[in-house]
């Protein structure tokens, strides 16, 4: 397997976690959103690992929370939803499908993003890259 087959291995194990976790996460107002944060900054942390790009988990710690920090309006306006169907008692099964897709698909861009700019080999493309990595992993193809 190549470097960035098993970079993406990394991604989906983590993708498929947090999916998992939303399925309670949907009835228990929304207590996996504190665990998507920790989440994503071990799964950036092993993303750079298997790229031999290894940082401290400091430093991931902080670039998942920033991550946390800018998508969470986009994740708050899914939770109050996603809340809508679960608190109505008319959508509790589509509450749970709704926040496991959620936090699956929004973690797996997470990781994209983070695998492009970790395996970056110019620097000073970087600037330039974190806007078009993002980008294109949140936008509609």
């Amino acid at each position: 397997m190549s470097k960035q087959d098993d970079i993406n291995n990394c991604i989906l194990k983590y993708a498929f976690t947090n999916a998992a976790v939303g399925i309670p996460g949907a009835l228990g107002g929304h207590i996996d959103v504190p665990f998507l944060a920790g989440s994503w900054a071990k799964m950036i942390y092993d993303v750079a690992r298997v790229a031999d790009r290894p940082m401290d988990m400091g430093t991931a710690v902080r670039v998942g929370a920033a991550v946390a920090g800018g998508v969470g309006t986009m994740m708050t306006g899914m939770k109050l939803a996603n809340s809508y169907f679960a608190y109505t008692g008319i959508g509790t099964i589509p509450a749970m499908i709704i926040n496991a897709s959620a936090n699956g698909v929004v973690t797996y861009m997470v990781g994209k993003s983070a695998g492009d700019l970790i395996t970056e080999d110019d620097p000073d493309k970087l600037a330039r890259r974190i806007i078009l990595s993002v980008a294109s992993h949140f936008r509609p193809k």
